[in-house]
């Protein structure tokens, strides 16, 4: 017979199985069949199933702690204040790692241990349905509802019938869930926003962004839907999601705001604020999907409300690597005339204020950022680039033939002695330089659209 100390810790391993009569809480069984099993046993599936999912993904298998045999000595009610921080904090990061797998069978044998031992569908509801949200439309999803202490919790009472029924949701109806209640509506795109940014991998992050899209854009395509109120709640979910750094929100973002730029006009200062993030923060690989974005905003808006682009706009246009390019590109296959008309008109003021003072100098960096010679350089290959309307194209030529005299009345003509390569050389900032700029995209719009110059 082994020592006293032995046979007790044996007597504590046996003890979890529910006690005769108590109901026990389970994803995979009935309760009558979990109430057979101990916690070794639940356990042990888990560790398997932990195992089948870091074939998968070998991320996984860094929470292999919450499943070790150790786990079973755990009594989470009785854990110190930064013991059940430490551990909440690891249920909470095993939970946003599973929910990309959360459909296979392996992820469920892991979810039983967490309800077993951890008590998660009492103590972590949320970040529950934070891993589950974007299968609203399974039955994975029903069976999870209908285990979680959701009777109390006022801002899940929509879920309620989900788990009374036991019947998924559709898409249709989680949307007029969420028309008939802001409350619903705010907690899908916290629960969203809030999944994305714990996700270290972006590629694992498209199951929520295609959820926030597929619902936001059911929402946002009734314009009746659309009241101050809700743009209100609205707002700053889609100002963060076109700024995220993960390209994935970002995305699902444009699309969302498309929607919302295709049913209803907005107000000046809605629209301003929503161009000036998109021009502000486009990333590397999804640069197209911002133009996009933007050039419906020129479509279905009235840009011209803005009076003038915002600078800080501008200069991020400028900025971003091949914009000229993608957007001359996009132009030829849709209607993209009022942005550039937008764009061009920004960019002739930026250079109007540069060229056409009286001043002897101009400096050369702006006060907005943007160098008087990127902005010309910028024009140039918007000039070169883009098949521009009839009126915009008027405009320009108007706009710089004017110039054009202006600055011959400030400073002393170029020599005619003087060899064009020197005049090429000179700095847009410089009266010679404005002028050479000025007889470029001149002879470009010429070539573009003779009509417009005549």
């Amino acid at each position: 017979m082994g020592s006293l100390q032995e046979q007790l810790q044996q007597l504590k391993f046996a003890e979890p199985r529910p006690a005769s009569g108590d109901k026990a809480v389970s994803l995979l069984y009935t309760q009558e069949h979990a109430a057979t099993l101990d916690a070794e046993e639940i356990r042990s599936i888990a560790a398997s199933g932990l195992d089948q999912l870091a074939l998968v993904s070998k991320h996984i298998g860094q929470h292999d702690k919450l499943f070790a045999v150790s786990s079973r000595d755990i009594s989470r009610r009785n854990l110190s204040g930064d013991q059940a921080a430490s551990l909440d904090a690891q249920i909470k990061a095993f939970l946003r790692d599973l929910s990309p797998m959360y459909q296979l069978p392996a992820a469920h044998m892991t979810m039983e241990w967490l309800i077993r031992q951890y008590h998660v569908h009492e103590d972590n509801v949320h970040d529950v349905i934070q891993c589950i949200l974007p299968y609203y439309t399974t039955k994975i999803f029903v069976r999870t509802i209908q285990i979680l202490r959701i009777r109390k919790l006022k801002e899940l009472k929509w879920l309620m019938p989900v788990s009374k029924q036991g019947i998924p949701l559709t898409r249709a109806a989680l949307v007029k869930y969420a028309k008939a209640d802001r409350g619903v509506l705010k907690y899908i795109c916290k629960t969203v926003h809030k999944a994305v940014r714990g996700v270290k991998n972006q590629k694992l992050a498209g199951h929520y962004t295609t959820m926030y899209a597929s619902v936001l854009t059911g929402i946002l395509a009734d314009p009746t839907s659309v009241s101050e109120d809700t743009l209100l709640v609205l707002m700053p979910f889609f100002l963060s999601g076109i700024k995220s750094k993960r390209r994935e929100l970002q995305a699902a973002s444009y699309i969302v705001v498309s929607q919302l730029c295709a049913s209803k006009t907005l107000s000046e200062t809605v629209l301003a604020s929503l161009f000036s993030a998109v021009c502000g923060h486009m990333r590397d690989g999804i640069v197209a999907d911002g133009i996009k974005c933007i050039v419906l905003m020129g479509q279905t808006q009235p840009l011209d409300a803005l009076t003038e682009i915002p600078p800080k706009s501008l200069d991020a246009l400028i900025t971003t690597p091949g914009f000229s390019k993608q957007l001359a590109h996009l132009a030829r296959e849709v209607d993209a005339s009022a942005l550039i008309h937008f764009v061009l008109c920004g960019v002739l003021q930026r250079l109007h204020d540069a060229l056409c003072t009286d001043s002897s100098d101009v400096d050369e960096q702006s006060t907005d950022g943007a160098t008087t010679e990127a902005v010309a350089n910028f024009l140039r290959a918007l000039v070169g680039g883009l098949q521009l309307a009839p009126a915009t194209a008027q405009h320009v030529t108007r706009e710089l033939i004017a110039w054009y005299h202006h600055v011959s009345t400030l400073a002393v003509a170029i020599s005619p002695g003087a060899t064009g390569t020197d005049a090429s050389a000179a700095p847009v900032a410089s009266r010679a330089g404005g002028r050479v700029l000025v007889q470029d995209v001149l002879a470009c719009l010429d070539r573009q659209c003779p009509q417009a110059t005549e």
